[in-house]
């Protein structure tokens, strides 16, 4: 049974991957290897996933850890972790509802943008200093009309930017109050050369576009934890599919793990919106927060 009373029909399931094993002749398979492969292949392509925001764009996955959340993720996560050799995973408290609580939580956000077209050659930027006090007041009526004071705002400006000739752009912070484009200028020129790795001092740069993101701001809890229940051992014990075999594996109930407690893999946690299952091969332990925080061995 799933956490929450949902029953799962481990018959019908063994039924439907031993017809699929037939379908497709496999030698020697059974319905559980098979399922294993389609795990495998799953974990294949989030590991994908993760390279195409992470490698593909500069970043050695290894320097990071991997977040587990919603109701599948810390299922999937230490394996795809492992796939992409990341050596730390972090599970949050409530990850099955971690992006509700998220948004019950965020900040109210406006976003508005307009079109411009200026190069940095033109004189002072008073203008774009008018066009921007205009954008700013539109969202601090639309946020004042939400229920936001003024000392419950936030305003930040950005311009899209490129040299004169070019096709994309790049967001660069901006001053309202500034009284010419200097600073402006040695931005775009920093982030070309981090982004592009050159900047061309000797070609005219442009502004494609205002964007002024607003916030209303929400009261922010102080989250802390303590454990619902003082049961820190395992509840009972079942046989879990690790590595092609089958390993007998503590369950535990995640209300009762304690800030501090550490754990060896493998295991299966368990809470009303999602399963944890950590394989053989790291350790765990839970921090100050209720986060459970887990390292691959050596």
């Amino acid at each position: 049974a799933l956490a929450g009373g949902l029953m799962l029909d481990k018959e019908r399931a063994e039924d439907a991957f031993g017809e699929l094993v037939q379908r497709i002749g496999g030698d020697g398979a059974d319905s559980t290897t098979l399922a294993d492969g389609v795990i495998r292949i799953a974990v294949a392509k989030m590991a994908g996933a993760v390279r195409e925001v992470s490698v593909h764009r500069g970043f050695d996955p290894r320097e990071f850890a991997l977040l587990g959340f919603g109701g599948a993720g810390p299922m999937h996560v230490f394996f795809v972790a492992e796939e992409l050799a990341i050596p730390h995973v972090m599970v949050p408290r409530f990850p099955g509802h971690l992006s509700a609580l998220g948004q019950l939580l965020a900040d109210r956000r406006l976003d508005m943008v307009r079109a411009w077209g200026g190069r940095l050659s033109a004189p002072a930027p008073a203008d774009l200093e008018a066009e921007a006090a205009r954008m700013r007041e539109a969202a601090a009526e639309t946020l004042r009309s939400e229920g936001f004071a003024a000392a419950r705002q936030s305003h930040g400006f950005t311009v899209d930017m490129r040299y004169v000739g070019q096709s994309f752009t790049l967001a660069v912070p901006f001053d309202p109050a500034a009284t010419d484009w200097d600073a402006l200028r040695e931005d775009f020129a920093r982030r070309h050369a981090k982004t592009f790795g050159h900047a061309d001092i000797n070609n005219d740069a442009e502004i494609v576009n205002i964007r002024l993101v607003s916030l209303g701001i929400v009261d922010k809890p102080e989250l802390a934890y303590a454990p619902e229940t003082s049961v820190d051992v395992p509840v009972e014990r079942r046989p879990v599919w690790f590595d092609g075999g089958w390993t007998d594996c503590p369950v535990y109930d995640r209300a009762g793990l304690a800030s501090g407690q550490t754990f060896r893999g493998p295991a299966l946690i368990e809470e009303p919106g999602a399963t944890i299952v950590v394989d053989p091969r790291h350790d765990g332990e839970i921090d100050a927060y209720g986060n459970i925080i887990l390292t691959a061995r050596p």
